[in-house]
């Protein structure tokens, strides 16, 4: 068992009906953990999941109602950053990025640099544009930042690092209950704005979370910084350093030692983990699903983890259908596997073919109309 699932199997019997809020990336995360601890045999009651923007939601919910203010997706804010970059081209106010299109790589780009300074906690009045090794494209990004921050107020818009803002802000106003535990992975790269939303929310309730260790591999300093900060404020934190190295049990708990093979104790041969190669993505996932159909594997206890992209879950999508297996995708599919993404690609499609008559009826006999 890993060194997560102990401790969480181990703090729950512990405290039994004590609130215990576990912070965690995603709440996919979250209920594949919950999965475990079950099939294990372990209680988690009163163990609640949540992620950093869901509980900034729900600390600063009330307030937003009241201003009237909603919350803006990542998406809309990409489109409302290409709208102030497309003006200020217009306005002739573009010195540094005068020669570039508004593309959505440009945009893209500009949107990660606002959204980090934001996460950091800076505001366009905090910076100062001799800050930056050339000083046009420091003004430049301060006027981007300003134009942005003005187009949220005059909307009544409020992005995720506004949230925080708000939230730490309300947070001040909570009292911590002594009965209520947050719990925090140990290994987590989190903001500057996140940090301190963090402390305002957890207080001294808060406990750091082990996770199994990774050897030959140096931790990341941000990791580090982070760990340090956190831990800084909670008393309850459990202490890793030093001690025996966690003994594996399997040859899957062996992959702590990727990094350091020479030091890596024998294997177990117990197919817990199993190495293939292919020639080519297509290749892989017909292995992969080969095996699954060969070894009656329960497909809820399956999870395929892929590189970044849309190569391998379209793949999965059209062998999974010949074979009749029931797949579910974690982000979803690609617009044109889907039947109004199909009606749109075949009207497009017939229009760009002079409208024919045969690509219409293609259409019309797709069974997607």
């Amino acid at each position: 068992m890993n060194s997560l699932i102990s401790f969480l199997a181990e703090y729950c019997k512990a405290h039994l009906l004590q609130e215990k809020i576990f912070i965690v990336p995603s709440y996919q995360l979250g209920h594949q953990i919950g999965e475990v601890l079950t099939s294990k045999g372990h209680s988690w009651v009163n163990l609640h999941f949540v992620t950093l923007p869901s509980l900034a939601q729900e600390t600063a919910g009330v307030e937003l109602s009241t201003r009237g203010v909603r919350q803006i997706s990542k998406a809309a804010s990409l489109f409302m950053l290409d709208n102030i970059f497309r003006n200020l081209k217009e306005e002739g106010k573009l010195d540094y990025f005068r020669e570039l299109e508004a593309s959505s790589g440009v945009v893209k780009a500009i949107h990660r640099s606002l959204f980090a300074l934001r996460m950091a906690g800076l505001e366009s009045k905090d910076l100062s544009a001799e800050s930056f090794i050339k000083k046009n494209k420091g003004e430049e990004v301060i006027l981007f930042l300003k134009k942005y921050e003005e187009e949220l107020k005059r909307r009544k818009l409020i992005d995720l690092p506004g949230l925080y803002s708000l939230a730490i802000e309300k947070a001040k106003n909570i009292h911590h209950d002594e009965k209520k535990t947050y719990l925090c992975l140990q290994d987590v790269t989190l903001s500057r704005i996140e940090v301190e939303f963090l402390k305002k929310i957890a207080g001294e309730n808060l406990v750091l979370v082990p996770q199994d260790p990774v050897y030959g591999l140096k931790k990341p300093r941000r990791f580090l910084k982070i760990k340090e900060e956190i831990a800084a404020l909670s008393s309850k934190v459990r202490n890793d350093k030093g001690g025996p190295k966690p003994e594996p049990s399997s040859d899957l708990e062996r992959a702590a030692w990727l990094f350091s093979p020479k030091d890596a104790p024998p294997p177990f041969k117990d197919k817990t983990l199993e190495l293939f190669s292919a020639i080519g993505p297509t290749n892989e996932c017909r292995e992969i699903l080969r095996r699954i159909i060969s070894e009656n594997l329960l497909l809820d206890n399956v999870e395929i983890i892929h590189p970044a992209g849309d190569t391998y879950p379209s793949l999965f999508y059209v062998l999974s259908s010949k074979t009749n297996l029931k797949v579910t995708y974690a982000e979803g599919l690609a617009l044109g596997f889907t039947s109004p993404g199909k009606v749109f690609n075949g009207l497009t499609d017939w229009m760009e073919n002079n409208f024919l008559v045969s690509h219409l009826c293609r259409l019309i006999e797709g069974g997607n109309l």
